[in-house]
This record gives C-alpha cells, sequence and structure tokens, in this order.
C-alpha cells in the first residue's frame, strides 16, 4: 500500500493575455512537485459561461460573486475524502474554468 502526503493549498494568482484578451488564473501551486498520478490519474474541468460581463469579456463583479458561491457549493463535494485536488480557476473570454 502506497502513502500518499497531500500538500496544503498553496493559491497563486497568474495574469495572462490570450487572443488580445485579458485571463487570470488562480493555481495551486503546492502541487508543482506533486506527484499524483498513482493516486489521481484523472481530472475533472468544470467550464462555466459568464453572462454579466465587464469590458474585455470579463466578469462583473456580481458575476463574481455568484460564481464564487457556486465554487463554495461545489468544492466541498467534489474534494469530500479526499477524492479531489483543487488544481486551478482560470477566467478568460466569458469562461471560468474549474480545474
Amino acid at each position: 500500500m502506497t502513502s500518499i502526503v497531500i500538500p496544503k493549498e498553496v493559491h497563486t494568482v497568474l495574469e495572462f493575455s490570450q487572443n488580445d484578451l485579458p485571463g487570470f488564473a488562480t493555481v495551486n501551486t503546492a502541487l508543482a512537485q506533486f506527484e499524483p498520478k498513482l493516486a489521481f490519474s484523472w481530472h475533472l474541468s468544470v467550464l462555466l459561461q459568464c453572462v454579466d460581463l465587464m469590458g474585455n469579456c470579463l466578469p462583473s463583479p456580481d458575476e463574481q460573486k455568484v460564481l464564487y458561491a457556486f465554487e463554495d457549493k461545489l468544492h466541498p463535494l467534489i474534494k469530500a475524502n479526499g477524492n479531489a485536488l483543487f488544481l486551478a480557476r482560470v477566467t478568460h473570454n466569458a469562461l471560468r474554468e474549474l480545474i
């Protein structure tokens, strides 16, 4: 039996530009040196379409509140019993991706 020690999450915010639009990613950088393939051989990506946008196709403050509320409910369900790890949240071009 293999014992896996899951590192405590460390969130780093990154800014980027793609197709002339700004983007933001919150990445769990604690996983940079973590070799999870033995226990976590799959990944789940949830893609959300943002509808209330500001300039540059980014979600408005009200839309962000809705997105964060949804994530706050979703994360404990997905991560229950150590079933999953948070890898990243990416916001770009009217989309929010949870990985």
